[in-house]
């Protein structure tokens, strides 16, 4: 008697879940190791500077050329190009698809060069905006940080596209291996350039981790075909698509943006190492939502993507529900377990060298 005959899309679908089960596994060690490579880096920049000024001074540095990032690019253009990038792919229409890729990246680096220029020669007007507390020397210290610094956003801004391209060819290997490149060459500057240059050091750091965080990527890309234009591509159809679909994500992306920006105003203005402890404790609050939720996030969206476009409404249920379902069962025990344990946790962490018990 032989077996009955598999239903349609059966197989389809279960191949599907193998991809999505091994892209979050790859993504979830990825991002273990990143939290890793993070807190190896503050311990090592805690250890050497303690919270003190010149640490206030480099994450007040940081926060400009990060917020010109996250407005821009980080998740509201990746949530936007994937979806019309596998929208094209998925119709078979490979030629289209990267002659959105090619326009986004060009305007991705025109938008962030443009932006950061202006940034870089306004930077004595808007860091007292930014760190009014900051002392004379202090705020001195910050612009030139910031300057070194606002080279990151165009480079991590044409990785974060190729990430996404990348993704949608669902490689996760490499991309993932990307923010342990950016990891790694600032915890090399902490250790290596900050005993000569002091905390610009790291500044130089941030500069070169976001070029290997692109470098690494390119043969990558070179691999799944891409087929690079100079073409702007203002008026394509999937330009514009990708355009309006950012605009929602940027408003919310905006508000979490004035919330950092708010508290270095006010934790300038507060005894030294205010809001270097502040960072520090934010960053170790975010374990769960990097390690699991962005995994998971990462690894579902190019699968939804691609069956949003075939109009599979049903298998999108199902994998966004898979997908609450794990995140449930692991983020909620490690938030509370973080909450419960949040003084140990936090002296484990960071307290070393410095980096002393009044800081913890």
């Amino acid at each position: 008697m032989s077996a009955a005959p598999t239903p349609p899309g059966d197989g389809g679908a279960a191949a599907v879940g193998r991809v999505l089960v091994t892209a979050s596994l790859i993504l979830t060690v990825a991002a273990l190791a990143s939290r890793l490579l993070g807190w190896i880096r503050l311990l090592v920049i805690g250890s050497q500077f303690g919270a003190s000024r010149e640490l206030d001074a480099y994450f007040a540095a940081f926060r400009i050329p990060d917020a010109i990032f996250q407005l821009v690019v980080a998740g509201a253009l990746s949530a936007a190009l994937i979806p019309v990038f596998q929208g094209y792919r998925a119709r078979g229409q490979d030629e289209e698809a990267w002659r959105l890729a090619s326009s986004i990246i060009n305007l991705v680096v025109i938008a962030l060069a443009v932006l950061s220029l202006l940034m870089a020669i306004f930077a004595p007007i808007v860091v007292p905006i930014v760190a009014p507390g900051f002392d004379a020397p202090t705020t001195e210290l910050t612009i030139r940080m910031t300057r070194v610094m606002l080279l990151s956003p165009v480079l991590i801004g044409m990785g974060a596209v190729v990430t996404g391209i990348l993704n949608s060819h669902q490689q996760f290997t490499v991309p993932a291996i990307a923010p342990l490149l950016y990891n790694l060459a600032i915890i090399a500057a902490a250790v290596f350039l900050a005993p000569i240059m002091g905390v610009e050091g790291l500044a130089v750091g941030v500069a070169v981790g976001s070029l290997a965080h692109l470098a690494v990527q390119l043969p990558s890309l070179a691999k799944v075909g891409q087929r690079y234009d100079l073409t702007i591509g203002l008026g394509h159809p999937g330009v514009r698509r990708v355009a309006w679909l950012m605009g929602p994500r940027m408003f919310g992306l905006a508000a979490g943006q004035l919330n950092f920006l708010v508290s270095t105003v006010l934790a300038s203005g507060l005894p030294e190492g205010s809001l270097t402890a502040y960072n520090y404790a934010f960053q170790l609050s975010q374990i769960p939502v990097g390690v699991v939720g962005v995994s998971i996030a990462v690894a579902l969206f190019p699968t939804l993507s691609r069956d949003a476009a075939l109009g599979r409404i049903g298998d999108i249920r199902r994998q966004v529900a898979n997908a609450v379902r794990v995140l449930i069962f692991v983020a909620a025990p490690l938030m509370a377990i973080m909450i419960v344990l949040r003084e140990p946790l936090t002296s484990v962490f960071y307290q070393y060298g410095a980096f002393g018990q009044l800081a913890t």
